[in-house]
């Protein structure tokens, strides 16, 4: 984030954020630097920027455990056939294999994973599990849904239909879920 923009400097949106990210500051004055760091900043670079200096940036915020999620999913796609991940409910990481999900739903900073025997809670977004589930098997289909593409039973235009449940299909998701359902079997007309 540039510390000097249009509307509001980098020092006022981070003094009034309050969870304020993981921040890179740039400027093009050294003088910033040291308040630039009692905002717990990650880096702070002086412009011109080189490549370098910016790749090393992005490595301190790799090495900072951002990118991690809270620890709440872990992933080993490769390990079987199936597949698996590991779910973070009430301080313990349960396996969950990916052939046993029917469905996830979103619940603001909160899924649960449905399976045909139980049902998961974990705290994470609907968005970062999406990331890590094999776009090939799982379709969102909804802001709050995602389903397993082999445990859809039957679907309308409005519909989606797995073991125990009926979903709708959100209006900005209907037309590339109706594609990839239509796509991924034949239908007998």
């Amino acid at each position: 984030m540039d510390i000097e923009m249009p509307q509001i400097s980098g020092f006022g949106f981070l003094k009034i954020v309050k969870k304020p990210p993981k921040v890179i500051l740039t400027s093009g004055f050294r003088e910033y630097a040291l308040e630039g760091f009692n905002f717990d900043v990650i880096d702070y670079l002086l412009k011109p920027i080189t490549f370098e200096r910016f790749l090393k940036s992005v490595e301190k915020f790799y090495q900072s455990g951002e990118e991690k999620d809270n620890n709440s999913i872990c992933t080993d796609l490769n390990l079987s056939d199936d597949g698996f991940i590991y779910v973070n409910e009430n301080k313990k990481m349960l396996k969950v294999l990916l052939s046993e999900i029917l469905l996830i739903e979103g619940l603001r900073e909160y899924v649960q994973v449905f399976t045909a025997e139980k049902r998961v809670i974990t705290k994470t977004s609907l968005a970062n599990l999406e990331k890590v589930l094999p776009v090939d098997g799982f379709l969102r289909i909804h802001k709050s849904f995602i389903v397993s593409l082999s445990k859809v039973e039957a679907f309308t235009s409005h519909t989606i239909e797995v073991p125990g449940k009926v979903l709708s299909i959100g209006r900005s998701y209907k037309n590339s879920v109706l594609n990839v359902l239509q796509t991924t079997g034949s239908i007998a007309q």
